[in-house]
């Protein structure tokens, strides 16, 4: 069944001690020349002669009190030879001071500016323990970024598509789309998105070495926009699937795609914004995960992975605005792996239900009268011929209003309500035909592929 609707588009904490220069020796022998000097001083003054300060230091008596000389005819002389050794120890007293003082600011500069660098260091380490803590607590290691992508980005390749289309001049023409895939093991199936290949004529797949072949759709899931295809190719390098269940919001990620369809093995990163986001795309409600990294057209299909280099989502959509950004969404990969399974060994998935006829949602006057209706709901706009829902009855241009008593007034209302039964169940669905009220009785059909 198709829609009409398109709704697209991280301590070690370092102590840093101050090593302060211990300069308590040198006062001491500061302090004791100081009081010889003023020993020295006080016995000039009472006209003592001290010869220099070894003399005075051997003269000491037992008391430490030191000897006295008589006045000699030198005095003079005596005097002048003090004043100048005074001096030049006064001098020498200020310069250890003034080295003492010198040593200690620059130690002291030294050791502040020795814990700014490792305060900045600390960032890098902080990193660091985040990886070592993730490392275990998982049962493989984080990779950087670039490991990431060199174990990945040869499991992610280019999907480029020809469809041949009808204008409404019935003439023909062939148009070219773009996406992404990932490898899904060595036998060559890859996964996409169903919107990258639904309709096409023609799919081309290029690996990240450059070769390219001719790839076949296997089968599809629609409702959760899922698509296998297959090469018959060798040395391929398929994904590992992780387990998105373990994901945590605020983890990192790495996404790889072929956005533009130009730009093959494009490396963008991000983290994981949110986690179970239910998103409508044209007219199917989705659990996906949400992530900042930046998807751009021909992403789709592409791999997100986690820091173990697992693929851990399939890239679906993202919100597109001039005022938006960094707003992209994932399928969760435990989210297709029994569907994968299913493709791969049947074709298709058993009990989906294809409710054959084409709905949309009828909101606004402007949008009825596009339409041709009076009326705003959910309105049907195909029935295919042969089909179990022309055999009910359906027409286009009926509205929807309820199934099995269930009031309907959305096409999401709808899915939500049907996905309560399975293939084969037979289903009641009242429907508005211009001013008459009918109820249909609808068995619905299993989704196989043509």
């Amino acid at each position: 069944m198709e829609d009409n609707k398109i709704n697209k588009n991280r301590d070690n904490n370092e102590t840093f001690f101050v090593t302060e220069f211990d300069n308590s020796i040198e006062n001491n022998k500061n302090d004791e020349k100081q009081t010889e000097a003023k020993e020295s001083i006080n016995n000039f003054q009472s006209k003592a002669n001290p010869v220099n300060q070894q003399a005075s230091n051997k003269n000491r008596n037992i008391n430490g009190k030191p000897k006295y000389y008589r006045k000699s005819n030198n005095s003079e002389f005596l005097s002048k030879k003090t004043a100048l050794y005074l001096s030049i120890f006064l001098v020498a007293s200020c310069s250890v001071l003034g080295f003492c003082a010198g040593m200690l600011g620059v130690d002291y500069s030294n050791n502040n500016n020795s814990t700014t660098q490792n305060s900045n260091n600390s960032v890098v380490q902080t990193y660091s323990q985040s990886t070592s803590y993730s490392q275990n607590n998982s049962t493989k290691n984080n990779m950087s970024i670039a490991s990431v992508v060199e174990n990945t980005c040869s499991s992610v390749v280019e999907i480029s598509t020809e469809t041949i289309k009808t204008n409404d001049s019935m003439n023909q023409y062939i148009s070219s789309g773009a996406g992404s895939g990932v490898i899904i093991d060595q036998d060559g199936y890859i996964v996409t998105n169903y919107h990258v290949i639904s309709g096409a004529n023609k799919v081309t797949v290029t690996l990240n070495d450059g070769r390219a072949f001719q790839a076949t759709i296997i089968g599809k899931d629609s409702s959760l926009d899922i698509a296998l295809i297959k090469i018959d190719a060798q040395d391929l390098n398929p994904a590992t699937l992780g387990d998105s269940e373990a994901l945590r919001v605020g983890e990192n990620i790495v996404c790889i795609g072929n956005p533009l369809g130009q730009l093959g093995g494009s490396v963008t990163s991000g983290i994981i914004s949110a986690l179970n986001r239910d998103i409508t795309i044209n007219g199917e409600t989705m659990n996906l995960f949400q992530t900042n990294a930046a998807i751009n057209p021909g992403n789709s299909g592409g791999g997100i992975f986690n820091a173990n280099s697992e693929l851990v989502g399939i890239v679906v959509a993202k919100y597109s605005s001039a005022s938006i950004e960094g707003i992209g969404f994932a399928i969760p990969v435990n989210d297709i792996k029994a569907v994968i399974a299913e493709i791969k060994e049947y074709g298709y998935v058993r009990g989906k239900i294809d409710l054959e006829i084409s709905i949309t949602d009828i909101d606004s006057s402007p949008e009825a009268k596009m339409y041709n209706v009076n009326s705003t709901g959910v309105l049907v706009t195909k029935v295919p011929e042969n089909s179990n829902a022309s055999a009910a009855g359906f027409k286009i241009g009926d509205f929807i209003t309820s199934i099995n008593d269930t009031t309907v007034n959305s096409v999401r209302d709808f899915r939500t309500a049907l996905a309560e039964h399975s293939a084969g169940d037979t289903v009641k669905i009242t429907v508005k035909r211009g001013q008459t009220i009918s109820s249909l009785s609808l068995t619905l059909a299993e989704d196989k592929p043509n």
